[in-house]
């Protein structure tokens, strides 16, 4: 963590320490805020990859894949964060 410090300061990576996704947020970090993604959507269009990034993978009520949270990268920076809590019934 001291060497996210020396590079990002302590703001971030007391956000980092903590699982806290920001816009802004570069790949690498998310990859140490996160870790691995369940599941990545890739896609390129002209100069711009976009990436969904799936993580909390659990299967729903109706017996299909769902996540907690989706994160989408554009250029490997966070542009978009959603989290969902698990539907229990």
């Amino acid at each position: 963590m001291k060497s996210i410090v020396l590079a990002y300061g302590q703001e971030k990576a007391q956000k980092i320490e903590k699982g806290i996704i920001w816009t802004g947020m570069h790949k690498q970090l998310l990859l140490i805020a996160k870790g691995k993604a369940n599941l990545i959507e890739k896609t390129i269009n002209n100069s711009v990859t976009t990436e969904i990034c799936y993580y909390g993978k659990y299967i729903n009520i109706l017996g299909n894949d769902s996540y907690t949270d989706v994160v989408t990268l554009e250029n490997d920076i966070v542009i978009h964060y959603e989290n969902f809590d698990k539907i229990l019934i």
